[in-house]
């Protein structure tokens, strides 16, 4: 659950009505960007705040239905837009070390457990797959 206080509708509806619309080009900073220098003072007041128990999301997990995007689904357009904009991005090799170590032993979910298949048939390959198979042993391909 998220901490914080919940307003009831009528409240919502009373704070609407007593205070201005202030979005989009109504909004006197509309159009503006804060400068280098002013990024940096937010940003050094800001260092430490918010930090592991002090963070309103700390300890929780929006998983399942507590995930506002929660049975919502990607539109064609915008799964092509996050696609292209994820094209030619690779992790760092100080990162993916990061990411090994991190799922590494008993942190990674599969550690202790067997295949898929342990002990069972393993599955039928496809028609395609046994003929490439085949070509590329003969080497034909």
């Amino acid at each position: 659950m998220i901490k914080g206080s919940h307003q009831t509708k009528e409240a919502i509806a009373k704070m609407k009505k007593n205070m201005p619309d202030m979005s989009g080009k109504k909004n006197p900073f509309y159009g503006k960007k804060h400068k280098t220098k002013t990024k940096q003072t937010i940003s050094k007041n800001r260092t430490g705040k918010c930090v592991g128990k002090d963070n309103p999301m700390f300890g929780s997990h929006r998983t399942g239905k507590d995930n506002p995007f929660f049975r919502h689904h990607h539109t064609t357009k915008n799964k092509k837009i996050l696609g292209k904009s994820m094209k030619g991005k690779h992790h760092t090799l100080k990162s993916r070390k990061q990411m090994s170590k991190a799922l590494s032993g008993k942190n990674n979910p599969m550690y202790g457990k067997k295949g898929t298949w342990a002990g069972k048939e393993r599955p039928k390959q496809s028609k395609f797959m046994k003929t490439y198979w085949k070509k590329r042993k003969a080497g034909k391909l």
